[in-house]
């Protein structure tokens, strides 16, 4: 049976609702979504990122630190090819800097790696059959 992933933190933290939000109420809503029994909570994403460093609310590593430490539900990160983290595309050499220390400040990365190397091979796959 397939299990449900949430995305209302990484909503909250987009644009129009980036920074409406104290990251302890945020936390206190993560600890919520933790018991309900989610396989996954997405709590990060291009829009994130980008609102973040754009109005300076805070650091989106250092709210993923917290909630990872608060909850054991696994974590998500939405990534979105090229454009990654942000409204405009970035090259290799960033994604793979971005990717590491997405590692580093938790399992968002290997989360969303996995997610990818199924999606490549799903891809690959369709396009092999309609060729």
């Amino acid at each position: 049976m397939p299990k449900l992933v949430d995305t209302t933190i990484r909503l909250l933290g987009q644009e129009p609702l980036a920074g409406r939000m104290p990251t302890a109420d945020v936390l206190q809503l993560a600890g919520i979504l933790d018991e309900a029994g989610f396989g996954l909570l997405e709590i990060s994403g291009g829009g994130v990122f980008d609102t973040a460093v754009r109005r300076g609310v805070e650091s989106p590593w250092e709210r993923i630190r917290a909630i990872h430490a608060r909850t054991k539900t696994p974590l998500g990160m939405a990534l979105r090819g090229r454009f990654l983290v942000g409204s405009r595309p970035v090259d290799g050499d960033f994604v793979q800097r971005f990717v590491s220390a997405a590692a580093e400040n938790d399992r968002c990365a290997a989360t969303s790696l996995r997610t990818l190397i199924r999606l490549t091979s799903s891809i690959s796959g369709a396009y092999q059959l309609s060729q």
